[in-house]
């Protein structure tokens, strides 16, 4: 099941119409989540704990 078929959003909102939508700009977007925040903050750790924080 895609991302967007789990969580629709109705293509009459306002921002998809007139001037605020970029034409050319899909309204749903095909991808899979592979991560969750607490993963990539690990993952951060790993490659950047070393490094100066400021």
């Amino acid at each position: 099941m895609k991302y967007y078929e789990k969580f629709p959003v109705s293509e009459d909102r306002p921002f998809y119409k007139g001037k605020f939508w970029p034409k050319g700009v899909p309204h749903k977007l095909d991808y899979e989540v592979s991560t969750t925040v607490g993963q990539f903050f690990n993952d951060a750790v790993v490659k950047y704990g070393d490094d100066p924080a400021i």
